[in-house]
């Protein structure tokens, strides 16, 4: 303004014209009337001006809204500059921070080892980066920061401070932590997991392969690096593992599972059941196949084993004549094998089982104690209806099916048409009742045969006698009797010859009567004596048998050996009567041109204690093997063997009533064997 020419100071103004140039006006006023005016142009500089502005301002922009902290320090590490981020890092207020060092916010500990960093950084006039350092926010809480710098110089190259960034990397370090403490236990578990997980490119080259394929396969995880896995497969395999991994990529499917054999390094395949990953690319391209494999080698063979049982078990449910079946705890039929079907019909499966207990609701009802828990095994008789209308008679044995907890959830049953059955066991019943009969009455006869006829036979043997003392007295009287001499003869030759030779067979008749008798007499008692069954040591009973005929071996100068004997269930008297009458047999009938040898031996055979008595005798021919079982059954009944042809009949007796069974195997002229059969001591009951 012309009022300040007047000060005689240098005037300046700047001045905008309409095409945005700009210019500089200076002017000097030399005298009232005089003045020096200058004109500048500074349109390059206001451009410049303006543009700093407007980077300032975007500098500005860019340092209060970066997420991070701005900072400068001098060339003592004090904060010259202090960006408005601080306040939401440390509580602090910027202006609050400068003057003040950035060690004077780290915990104690921390400060001699970024100190040192820093120190070693600026003597250097080096840049730091990735800093890591602890500060202690207004709060007390503490933050781990990320600091990068670079140094700041003068136009003499002299340090003159740092600016850089200050970034809280708290949350990312401890995401970190976590995953590198699960990417550890991961590792740790892939190591160790007994599976083996393996990375493959898309043409099956393995990538990675835990450690464990050492014991699984054989192999070290470096020798199986670079291979495929393919060449490792078994072929079969390999071609339905291609099909899958072929038909989950072109339906992008994240996965498949599958069984196969891979090839152990001594030659052998090894069951794998594998679960595959399949990883894509953006472009959607099979990128990797990540796998988890697990040995069932012993599952397959388990489940081999379980097929072949299930498989034999339903052959012999399907071929056993019973009916076996399977109820809810409804007691409706959820299941019946081939027998059971024929039975009831095809329609029985989803039916209850009372459909079938026509007339039979008493007996129905016995089984629901087993759906109660109070029965584990439940046997009943009753009659069905058949799928034909006619009623047959069913045995049935019930168990309980319980599930885990042992709830009763159904049953199990199986059933034997015993229709038939149960008539012949009527039959049966009926037959030994009469058998019974009869042999009652046999004994009654035995018995009253042995004992009515024992009279006249002592009255025959008592008159015999009378006939022998007349003749005596009759040959005294003859002495001194005078009568002619062909009367003398005559009476002599009776008395003499003729009587006594009469006399001698009746005698001989009498003492035949006599023993056939006392035969009857033992086979009536072996019927009636009362039996006590209990275990026998058989080796102890042949020693006291053989001790008892001890006389009759030596006279027959008979060799016998006893081999180690089974024991078994018999009555002591009837068993030892059997072995000696056997022994007995066996010395009658050895061949006189030959020493006799007796061998007893045993076994255990079908259930049963086996015994024989084997001799070098005569032997039987074959047609009378079977007859010398019989009553007064001789095999040479002119010869001299004496006896009444009742021993063998009585040791058939005997096992007939001790439930035990005798047969015989002879070669005439070389020898024979009978076979004595008897219970073992556990049948006792």
């Amino acid at each position: 303004a012309p009022e300040s020419w007047e000060t005689g100071r240098p005037q300046r103004i700047e001045v905008e014209h309409h095409e945005g140039k700009w210019c500089e006006c200076i002017w000097i006023s030399l005298s009232e009337d005089l003045y020096v005016h200058y004109i500048f142009d500074i349109t390059e500089r206001k451009t410049a001006e303006q543009a700093l502005r407007a980077s300032e301002q975007r500098f500005r922009n860019l340092v209060e809204a970066s997420p991070d902290g701005i900072w400068e320090v001098d060339d003592q590490a004090r904060f010259t500059y202090c960006s408005p981020k601080y306040l939401h890092l440390l509580g602090y207020q910027p202006q609050d921070m400068i003057g003040r060092t950035p060690f004077d916010f780290m915990p104690a500990d921390e400060v001699p080892l970024i100190r040192a960093q820093f120190e070693q950084a600026a003597r250097n006039q080096q840049p730091f980066y990735d800093l890591h350092n602890r500060c202690i926010r207004q709060d007390g809480t503490v933050i781990l920061l990320e600091t990068n710098g670079v140094p700041i110089l003068d136009e003499q190259g002299r340090l003159r401070g740092y600016r850089g960034v200050d970034r809280d990397i708290t949350e990312r370090e401890r995401i970190l932590d976590t995953l590198r403490n699960n990417e550890q236990q991961l590792r740790l578990i892939v190591e160790n997991a007994t599976d083996m997980i393996s990375s493959h490119a898309p043409d099956s080259t393995i990538r990675y392969i835990s450690p464990s394929c050492r014991a699984a396969l054989g192999y070290q995880p470096e020798e199986m690096l670079g291979l495929k896995a393919s060449d490792f497969t078994q072929p079969d395999d390999l071609a339905k593992t291609w099909e899958l991994i072929q038909a989950a990529v072109s339906d992008r499917k994240p996965g498949y599972q599958i069984e196969q054999r891979i090839r152990h390094k001594d030659g052998r395949y090894i069951w794998f059941e594998t679960h595959a990953r399949l990883l894509y690319d953006q472009a959607g391209k099979l990128a990797e196949i990540q796998c988890s494999l697990r040995d069932i080698t012993e599952r397959r063979k388990n489940e081999e084993t379980l097929r072949i049982l299930n498989s034999r078990h339903q052959a012999i449910l399907a071929a056993i004549p019973d009916i076996v079946a399977e109820v809810d705890i409804t007691k409706r039929y959820t299941w019946l094998n081939p027998a059971g079907l024929a039975f009831f019909g095809d329609d029985a499966v989803g039916r209850f089982a009372h459909d079938y207990f026509i007339g039979e609701q008493t007996t129905y009802q016995t089984v629901q104690s087993l759906f109660n828990g109070g029965e584990e095994t439940i046997y009943i008789e009753s009659w069905q209806r058949r799928k034909d209308g006619k009623r047959r008679l069913l045995a049935w044995w019930c168990r309980p099916l319980k599930d885990a907890q042992g709830h009763v959830i159904g049953a199990l049953s199986t059933a034997r048409d015993i229709t038939e059955a149960q008539l012949a066991q009527r039959q049966r019943e009926q037959l030994l009742t009469n058998l019974e009969m009869k042999n009652d009455e046999l004994q009654s006869v035995l018995y009253t045969a042995s004992h009515d006829l024992r009279s006249p036979l002592v009255n025959i043997q008592g008159f015999g006698g009378e006939l022998e003392n007349a003749c005596t007295k009759l040959r005294k009287l003859l002495a001194v009797c005078d009568c002619g001499l062909q009367t003398r003869d005559e009476i002599q030759t009776l008395l003499n010859d003729n009587v006594p030779e009469a006399l001698h067979f009746v005698r001989a008749g009498a003492d035949k009567i006599q023993l056939l008798l006392d035969g009857l007499l033992r086979l009536s008692r072996v019927g009636s004596i009362e039996i006590s069954l209990e275990p026998l040591n058989m080796n102890e009973l042949l020693g006291k048998v053989l001790h008892a005929q001890r006389f009759q071996i030596q006279q027959r100068q008979a060799e016998v050996t006893v081999d180690p004997l089974p024991a078994c269930l018999g009555d002591v008297v009837m068993v030892n009567q059997l072995f000696g009458n056997l022994i007995d047999n066996a010395l009658k009938y050895s061949e006189p041109s030959r020493p006799c040898r007796i061998r007893i031996f045993g076994q255990i055979a079908d259930s049963h204690a086996l015994y024989a008595v084997a001799d070098n005798g005569v032997g039987i021919e074959p047609e009378h093997c079977q007859e010398v079982f019989q009553i007064f059954y001789r095999l040479h009944p002119g010869g001299d063997i004496p006896g009444e042809g009742l021993g063998l009949a009585i040791v058939k007796r005997i096992l007939d009533r001790l439930g035990g069974a005798i047969r015989v195997e002879s070669t005439p002229g070389e020898g024979t064997t009978f076979w004595v059969s008897l219970p073992l001591p556990d049948q006792e009951k």
